[in-house]
């Protein structure tokens, strides 16, 4: 071989060499002014919700012992935490109070006597005054059972069923109107206490029957937790918001009117399509994300960013569940990106 096509060889070889540097330095130099982005799948998961809040437990099923009438209480046997019996005298009421005894037996005697004088004269009265006399003993008869009616009876309050005392009236209200709240009784059998609470507009739509609930009170030497679930959702018309009951598995009776902090959980729905939260944005059109898409390009295949128009369908703060033909399960999405992106935007992937 000639020196000369030798020489032509060298020179060939290295202007392709050069042109591969070249070519390479050329696309780090472009590749370095691209959008950097990262990227996520979208994949199927749950969407769940959480909140807090704070509570009451109750004792849905306690009873509320009131007085019949009106009364004058002159003896309490009862205290707040006692256990009492079904039948068990809870308060001794004046029986006196609202009538003057010795005016009313006085009274009975004399209509008593004048049932015995009108007998006496039904004796030995002739038939003209029988008439008279029979009527005049109907009237005394019947007065006389109007005043043995008010003859007071025994004035004592007893409890309902067997339970524990949860509230007293003060002794010093000792003069007390007809259904005034006397004492207020636990039942021991079959008694579950009720967790209470109210959440926020935004979260109260989000959590239904059987969500899940952590409900942790403090006594003087521990904190506890009881895990239950929601039991009751209901409309409260007065404070024009829905209420939550979570049924607690305990007996402890202490536990009535104890202030609770709530932790609730929702999320069983297995979705298709899972994506994060934050990449969601808002056009003319809706809400959208931007997906990762290939093609051919100037140095062979490049990266470029589609918008895809998408219905949420469930969310929290993190990630949210949504629909759409134009985003298949699988998509690679963009998490985040160096720059404002737009439309058919040429990215360059983060690795």
């Amino acid at each position: 071989m000639s020196r000369t096509k030798r020489n032509v060889i060298r020179i060939t070889v290295v202007f392709l060499l050069f042109l591969v540097i070249c070519t390479f330095v050329s696309r780090a130099v472009y590749n370095s002014t691209l959008i950097k982005v990262t990227t996520t799948y979208v994949r199927s998961g749950i969407i769940t919700h959480t909140a807090e809040t704070e509570g009451t437990i109750l004792y849905p099923d306690i009873a509320r012992v009131r007085a019949d009438e009106n009364m004058k209480i002159l003896e309490t046997l009862c205290e707040q935490g006692d256990l009492v019996t079904a039948g068990d005298p809870l308060f001794v009421g004046d029986p006196h109070y609202y009538v003057d005894a010795d005016s009313l037996a006085l009274q009975i005697m004399r209509l008593e006597f004048q049932v015995w004088s009108l007998d006496e004269q039904l004796r030995t009265a002739p038939r003209s005054m029988r008439e008279s006399l029979e009527r005049q003993k109907e009237l005394v008869l019947f007065e006389l059972d109007m005043l043995i009616k008010n003859i007071p009876e025994d004035v004592t309050v007893r409890a309902p069923f067997d339970g524990l005392v949860n509230y007293v009236i003060s002794d010093e209200e000792s003069i007390v109107g007809a259904g005034v709240l006397l004492a207020e009784i636990i039942p021991l059998e079959g008694a579950r206490p009720e967790a209470v609470f109210y959440l926020s507009a935004e979260d109260e739509r989000r959590f239904f029957l059987e969500s899940r609930v952590m409900l942790t009170f403090a006594d003087e030497e521990r904190r506890s937790t009881i895990s239950a679930n929601v039991t009751k959702k209901e409309w409260d018309r007065e404070r024009e918001r829905y209420v939550f009951y979570a049924e607690m598995r305990t007996d402890d009776l202490s536990l009535h009117e104890r202030r609770v902090s709530v932790y609730i959980v929702h999320g069983d729905e297995q979705h298709d399509k899972v994506v994060p939260a934050s990449i969601i944005f808002k056009d003319e059109m809706g809400e959208a994300v931007f997906v990762l898409t290939y093609r051919h390009g100037l140095f062979g295949t490049e990266h470029f960013v589609r918008k895809v128009n998408i219905d949420v369908v469930d969310r929290n703060d993190s990630y949210a569940a949504v629909s759409g033909i134009s985003l298949p399960i699988g998509a690679e999405v963009i998490v985040s990106h160096s720059a404002p992106l737009f439309n058919g935007d040429v990215v360059w992937p983060a690795t």
